[in-house]
């Protein structure tokens, strides 16, 4: 299996998910039913040798019309509006984590949109409140859509082929101008596990798989730093 992009930069927070997983790939896809409220629980640790004020920043990257984001952290709910938590942030103890209904959670409401346009996507930073560098974050990319490629104008993508794949799977585009581009593989939790360069605006790429455990896997085409369309692959 590819190995993960990323590692964490020297930070004293480190982001867990309700399973207590360190969130390494910084990146979620998530899917789910464009009629139902999502949530996404989330578990901070301070492994500093001291207690950390932690605050919380929203940036939305991009949002299909009709579709909300919005968070709770400290047990204080904040709307779509707002885009950081409380400026006193939220103080956990040396080697403690936050969690439970003082902890984190992503809400995601589709608001039975689905469109399949664009997919929502939410990049979250979780930092120190005296130094702003020492943070984490954490970006979640809402598939209500289940799969499928943007309809947008200039898109075309073909099917991967072969599917089910054994040693690589091939994709045939064509994209409109761009100034960065990539398939994106993830697990079928949603976790990110690789990324490869698109070079040219009309092409094919060829996707190693040699190394992948047997099973089902997701990919995704990002343009500019925003995911177009699901699809999954078999691999055997």
């Amino acid at each position: 299996m590819p190995p993960c992009p990323w590692t964490f930069n020297n930070t004293s927070v480190t982001l867990f998910n309700e399973d207590n997983q360190a969130l390494y790939s910084r990146e979620l896809l998530i899917t789910c039913d464009p009629s139902n409220l999502n949530q996404i629980p989330i578990k901070i640790h301070n492994h500093a040798m001291i207690p950390v004020s932690f605050r919380v920043g929203k940036e939305v990257i991009q949002s299909e019309d009709g579709h909300e984001v919005y968070f709770s952290y400290g047990g204080v709910d904040y709307g779509v509006d707002d885009f950081s938590s409380d400026g006193n942030g939220e103080t956990i103890a040396a080697n403690d984590t936050l969690k439970g209904e003082n902890g984190f959670m992503a809400y995601f409401n589709p608001n039975g949109v689905d469109n399949n346009q664009i997919l929502t996507t939410v990049k979250y930073k979780f930092f120190n409140r005296s130094a702003g560098n020492d943070a984490n974050y954490l970006t979640l990319i809402y598939n209500p859509s289940g799969v499928g490629f943007s309809e947008l104008e200039g898109v075309s993508i073909s099917d991967a082929y072969p599917n089910p794949a054994v040693d690589h799977f091939n994709l045939d585009y064509s994209l409109p101008h761009f100034t960065q581009a990539w398939v994106k593989i993830y697990h079928l939790n949603g976790s990110l596990i690789n990324q490869f360069p698109i070079e040219t605006e009309k092409g094919s790429i060829k996707i190693p798989t040699q190394d992948w455990i047997t099973g089902v896997y997701f990919y995704s085409i990002e343009l500019d730093g925003k995911t177009i369309g699901v699809e999954k692959i078999l691999v055997q």
